[in-house]
């Protein structure tokens, strides 16, 4: 039993000296992913007459060129600076936050957020009639938070958005069921702490919505265990 007590010792004193370490590095065991679903209206974007990186870069006056793609591209953004093209897009009707969520993520452990509904739909099959199956439709997120040390960690996302198509699709047995679209998106990129990545779903010219994600990672410090200083009378 003294050999066990003294291993627990031993053990007690290795995690706080990691946990010191750590914090000297800038590097944490837990992490706050706070994360925002979207989507735009192209059409009621393009009427703004202004590029995406002008409006996210705080100066929405320049005009496009002709034959300019009004395309928003995959990239680490100035938060003030998009929240503020953000709250412009949303009082014009041009983009709608699907969800604005945030999860506890602890470090190089994967963690996920589900919004949506279970649905029947029609899945295709190698060389057979369609089955009827059923999926998740809504948005779906797994990070994975790997600390970097200097307030720098790398993010492993892999998300999903998914809703109702316009067309319906007839089962074998003469059922019908609405069209699912589905809009995956994945990356692995480093970040510093507190900035913001705006990641785009890949999109068809003809497009006339388009849906991206904006994630930010924020490490959770402990808090001190020390106690307070007496004050002196």
């Amino acid at each position: 039993m003294q050999e066990v007590a003294e291993k627990k010792k031993q053990i007690a004193e290795l995690q706080a000296n990691v946990e010191k370490l750590e914090l000297e590095l800038g590097m944490a065991a837990q992490y706050m992913v706070v994360f925002s679903f979207c989507e735009l209206d192209l059409n009621k974007f393009r009427s703004m007459k202004t590029t995406w990186e002008s409006l996210v870069k705080g100066d929405p006056k320049k005009i496009p060129a002709k034959n300019e793609e009004n395309f928003i591209p995959s990239g680490i953004v100035d938060e003030q600076k998009f929240s503020a093209a953000i709250q412009t897009l949303e009082s014009i009707g041009a983009l709608k936050i699907l969800s604005n969520k945030r999860v506890c993520a602890y470090a190089n452990q994967p963690s996920a957020y589900l919004s949506g509904e279970e649905v029947e739909v029609i899945q295709q099959t190698a060389g057979g009639p369609p089955t009827v199956a059923r999926r998740l439709v809504g948005e779906t997120l797994i990070a994975t938070v790997i600390p970097r040390g200097e307030n720098r960690s790398l993010l492993k996302l892999t998300s999903e958005f998914s809703g109702y198509g316009t067309r319906m699709i007839t089962s074998a047995d003469g059922r019908k069921f609405p069209e699912i679209y589905s809009r995956p998106l994945q990356t692995a990129v480093e970040l510093k702490d507190e900035e913001t990545l705006v990641l785009v779903s890949p999109q068809a010219k003809e497009d006339l919505v388009v849906h991206f994600i904006a994630v930010k990672v924020s490490p959770i410090r402990p808090m001190s265990s020390r106690p307070a200083a007496a004050e002196t009378p």
